[in-house]
This record gives structure tokens, C-alpha cells and sequence, in this order.
């Protein structure tokens, strides 16, 4: 993680090994090593238009994800699902625009949106999204630093 909480700088597939999915294994690993330090972080930004490409697509599953496993809360903030994503607030900000599953609500004072979970399985369903986690959270263990002894 940088000290601006990157946790990605730069993605390289070169061609004859790109559509194979390394680059949301990359993705996975930054994310589970943020998850694992306990910080939250994202990508180095601007990013490039295929950068943009993979990871809303990365950044969609997430978040689909969470929104679908989460049991029947009345509300959620943004921080919220950013927690249960290990991603920025702003990332989900864009994600949850990009999904298009936003509904705004009828109340005149409050500028909350609402998100239903039929409207996500809908996206879901004509979507290429794979849900399938990238890599095993449960790969990383406590000892995954290798101390200097020195």
C-alpha cells in the first residue's frame, strides 16, 4: 500500500496473455493485501480507459456481491458498502452510477437513493459479470511478510 493508499500502481498483461483473467487477479491481490493490512484503497488514478474497463468490472462484482450477501437492512451508507468492499467510497460511488441500479426516492428533504435488491439481480443477469471471487481470501496468512531478521 502507498502512503496515498494505492494499492495498485500499474497493470502490464502483454497481449498474448491478456483476456485470461490475470488482471483481475492482480486486482484480487491488491485488494485481499489491503483487506489483510486493514486499509482501505484503490487503484493509482487517473486511470487508463482499459484500466477504467477492468476495474468496474472488478469494482461491479464487489459490489454486487455485497449488496446481494448483505441480509435485509433497511439502509446502507456509501462507507458502508465501501467497508464491506475494501474499496473507496468514491469507487463504489462511480460502480453504483455505472450499474445504473440506483433509484431515487420520493422524499423531498433528503437527497438518498435507494438500491433494491431485484434491480441488482437484474443487472446482474444482463451483465457479463462473474462473481466469482479472483483469488482465495483465505491464501494470505498472518505471516505473509517475510521479516529482515537483520
Amino acid at each position: 500500500m502507498s502512503w496515498d493508499n494505492n494499492n495498485l500502481a500499474c497493470i502490464l498483461v502483454f497481449p498474448p496473455w491478456q483476456r485470461k483473467g490475470l488482471g483481475k487477479i492482480l486486482m484480487g491481490i491488491s485488494y485481499e493485501l489491503s483487506r489483510f493490512e486493514g486499509r482501505i484503497g484503490g487503484p493509482e488514478k487517473p486511470l487508463s480507459e482499459l484500466g477504467r474497463i477492468g476495474y468496474l468490472k472488478f469494482w461491479q462484482a464487489r459490489v454486487a456481491t455485497a449488496l446481494l450477501d448483505l441480509r435485509n437492512k433497511g439502509t446502507l451508507s456509501v462507507e458502508e458498502i465501501a467497508d464491506a468492499c475494501w474499496m473507496l467510497p468514491e469507487d463504489v460511488i462511480t460502480t453504483l452510477k455505472e450499474m445504473d441500479i440506483l433509484e431515487k426516492r420520493k422524499m423531498k428533504t433528503d437527497s438518498s437513493v435507494m438500491i433494491n435488491k431485484a434491480r441488482v439481480r437484474a443487472w446482474l443477469t444482463g451483465s457479463n459479470i462473474d462473481l466469482t471471487a479472483p483469488v482465495d481470501q483465505d491464501g494470505f496468512t498472518e505471516n505473509y511478510l517475510v521479516e529482515d531478521e537483520d
